[in-house]
Order: C-alpha cells, then structure tokens, then sequence
C-alpha cells in the first residue's frame, strides 16, 4: 500500500510539474509574440528615420547647391 501511495504521490507531483511548465511555455509563447511584434515596430520605426534622414541630406545638399549658385553669381 505504501508503494502504491508513493506512486500516486509521485504522478500528483509529475502532473503538476507538467502543469507548470505548460503555463510557462505559454507564458514564453505571448512574450515571444510580444516581442516580435516590438521588433517589427522598431524596424518601421528604424526605417522610417532613415527615410526622413536621408530627405534632410538631400535638403543640405540641394540648399549647398544653390549658395555655391549664389556666389557663383554674385
């Protein structure tokens, strides 16, 4: 009887043990997701602030152009 008692103390405790690391792999699961998602915005985000860079560096360059024009003329 003891035996038996053990190894239904031993399934309780692998059944929960179980439990547990469902609950955690879901846990990783959404915060993977989360993270994902929060990579993507940031690589829009990253993107995006190259885009507006290089449309400032193109601003300088053609403002550049037209002082050079300027004093070409003056």
């Amino acid at each position: 009887m003891t035996q038996e008692h053990n190894l239904h103390e031993e399934i309780e405790l692998l059944s929960e043990r179980i439990d547990e690391l469902l609950e955690a792999n879901d846990q990783l699961r959404r915060e993977n997701a989360a993270l994902l998602d929060q990579c993507e915005k940031l690589q829009s985000e990253r993107s995006r602030l190259f885009n507006t860079r290089e449309e400032a560096r193109q601003q300088v360059a053609e403002m550049v152009q037209r002082l050079r024009s300027m004093e070409r003329s003056v």
